[in-house]
């Protein structure tokens, strides 16, 4: 799903990170920083190096930023409200140490990965449920679709045998009434 989950600081210095397979996370971020953040282009939040999709948020009150990267062939979906969930946790455990501990960057790095899998196992959790929940929806509305049709074509079809019917009765008359001349 994800190649890169990066906490770094407006200034560049990498906090923590994560990756799931072999990228050259530098370059991703060295680009990021040169041609969007430093051209002061901050109201963007996307990106698209070659392929790959970097998303990040930018939390101004402590000088940081949150970065996900992931192929743009994949679509990942909800990659906002991984990047709200990683950051509310990793604020709410590292705020107070941001303003008064330099020796958070170190500490951080051997520490958070493990916290980390598990928002990300929350993140999961909330896809697969929205997914569901719009398989569902999809579903039932194919159903509902499914029913509105099928009393059209009831209609339709009542329809069509009692024109039959009246159309029977008419010429029926017709014979009669000709018989009877």
């Amino acid at each position: 799903m994800i190649d890169l989950f990066c906490i770094f600081t407006t200034g560049g210095l990498i906090l923590w990170y994560k990756t799931f397979v072999g990228i050259k996370f530098e370059n991703l971020i060295n680009n990021l920083i040169r041609n969007i953040l430093l051209d002061q282009k901050r109201t963007q939040d996307y990106h698209n190096i070659n392929g790959t999709i970097l998303r990040w948020k930018v939390v101004n009150e402590s000088g940081l930023i949150f970065l996900v990267a992931y192929q743009e062939a994949y679509g990942v979906l909800y990659v906002d409200q991984l990047l709200d969930y990683v950051t509310k946790d990793f604020l709410n455990t590292y705020n107070k140490n941001l303003k008064r501990n330099s020796k958070l960057y170190l500490e951080t790095a051997m520490e958070y990965s493990e916290q980390f899998m598990d928002v990300l196992k929350k993140w999961e959790r909330f896809c697969k449920e929205k997914l569901e929940y719009n398989f569902l929806i999809i579903y039932f509305n194919i159903q509902i679709n499914l029913v509105i049709e099928s009393f059209l074509i009831f209609l339709f079809l009542f329809y069509i045998y009692f024109k039959i019917n009246k159309d029977l009765e008419q010429l029926k008359a017709e014979i009669i009434k000709k018989n009877l001349l």
